[in-house]
């Protein structure tokens, strides 16, 4: 997927925005971020932890491992 605080408008399958949620909400770096998002090529964890970078959580550079 792509997923960022503004990207070019383009389709987004349901599996795509449930993995993103799924993996925003088990990072503990992501909070309080607004974000569009499209398919694409990238993981939904790789996405998650890249936008967390981004917005200044210095921990944030790797997914968090699989917690189920």
């Amino acid at each position: 997927m792509t997923a960022g605080l503004a990207i070019d408008y383009g389709d987004v399958r349901r599996d795509n925005v449930a993995a993103f949620i799924h993996a925003a909400l088990h990072n503990p770096n992501f909070s309080r971020v607004i974000v569009e998002l499209t398919d694409g090529v990238t993981a939904a964890a790789q996405a998650v932890a890249q936008l967390a970078k981004s917005a200044g959580h210095p921990n944030s550079s790797q997914p968090p491992e699989n917690q189920e």
